[in-house]
């Protein structure tokens, strides 16, 4: 669903779609490589359920994590046209 919405910005914007690979393939460099500055995972608890299956009965602690790729039109051109290259950032 993120990269639809991301693949329908791009076409907005007139630039090229990046494909599925390097959209994720760049979401998990960027993660990788900035590990250290992640916020804690939250801790999941588990439990069973009336009907003995696992559930999880609640979420402690931890911190969300908002990532917000972009993506940015370059090239030599001057003035209002359709970008022949793209960054992903």
């Amino acid at each position: 669903k993120n990269f639809q919405r991301f693949v329908n910005g791009a076409r907005r914007m007139c630039l090229p779609e990046p494909s599925y690979e390097l959209f994720m393939r760049s979401l998990q460099l960027v993660l990788r490589n900035n590990m250290h500055l992640l916020p804690p995972a939250p801790e999941v608890k588990t439990g069973l359920g009336e009907d003995g299956e696992v559930t999880i009965a609640e979420i402690e602690g931890g911190s969300k994590l908002y990532v917000r790729p972009m993506l940015m039109g370059s090239g030599q051109q001057l003035g209002l046209h359709p970008s022949p290259q793209i960054s992903l950032l």
